[in-house]
């Protein structure tokens, strides 16, 4: 009968795992670290949601809300990192992946968009201004949140904004305010910019399942583009067509320093 000291012996497995030597095989291969940074490529902010992929293997990140990405565990090698964001067209670049030395780069977002964002903080540094508001909505975000007419688009999305139905009488269209009146008499509509051009026509006569993207300009920003026509405001409208056949925005790498 085995005594009572053999019977508590734990199995040789264990104490091997305990130790912290691994039963079989030999040492554990580490993997190295990729990370960096998505910026925009005049103001250098974050640009959260890129995502960021090493091709042919398992490893793949998603900046956070400072524009920051981490591939951490990647095998070593010659790896084609792979980074997109919506509406910009994709950067692939070799990287050398190795476990004793960490990659970092930084991705520069270029595009119309942040060129005139880029022109409106010039604008308020400038003048002293600090009420440039510039707001968005993207076909994405209609999608998810079918509206039945332009009205209704601009009404659920931008906050401030006041968009009353007309009195029914003929050629009464709908309201749309985006900032106070100065006075009760005083015209406070504001600029309508449809594909870049100027148009005195209503919503009513726009189609939203032919919109790409609606923009509102409050502030100073309007009247920073459009002079004394934008003071009260403008919402600009880019149709799908427009959209496809503008310059898409750029991914590309930040040069070392």
């Amino acid at each position: 009968m085995p005594s009572a000291h053999r019977l508590l012996e734990p199995p040789a497995l264990l104490v091997l795992l305990v130790a912290g030597v691994a039963p079989v095989g030999g040492a554990v291969q580490q993997g190295g670290v990729v990370s960096g940074s998505v910026t925009t490529v005049h103001e250098r902010e974050g640009v959260p949601g890129a995502r960021v992929t090493l091709e042919g293997v398992a490893v793949a990140a998603q900046t956070d809300v400072d524009g920051r990405f981490r591939l951490s565990d990647a095998p070593a090698g010659s790896r084609e990192l792979r980074v997109e964001l919506v509406g910009c067209v994709p950067l692939a670049t070799e990287v050398d992946v190795r476990a004793t030395a960490p990659v970092t780069l930084t991705i520069l977002v270029d595009g119309p968009a942040l060129r005139r964002d880029a022109r409106l903080r010039q604008r308020a540094d400038q003048e002293g201004e600090r009420t440039f508001t510039v707001e968005r909505l993207e076909r994405s975000e209609m999608e998810r949140d079918p509206a039945r007419s332009i009205a209704d688009l601009i009404r659920g999305a931008f906050p401030g904004v006041r968009v009353v139905q007309g009195s029914g009488a003929p050629g009464a269209g709908l309201s749309i305010q985006l900032r106070g009146p100065s006075s009760i008499n005083a015209e406070q509509a504001p600029l309508l910019v449809v594909d870049g051009i100027i148009t005195g026509g209503g919503l009513d006569d726009l189609d939203p399942n032919d919109v790409e993207r609606i923009e509102v300009l409050k502030g100073a920003a309007g009247g920073a583009l459009y002079g004394a026509r934008g003071q009260a405001g403008v919402i600009e409208i880019t149709s799908r067509s427009a959209a496809a056949a503008e310059p898409r925005c750029i991914l590309r790498l930040a040069p070392e320093p």
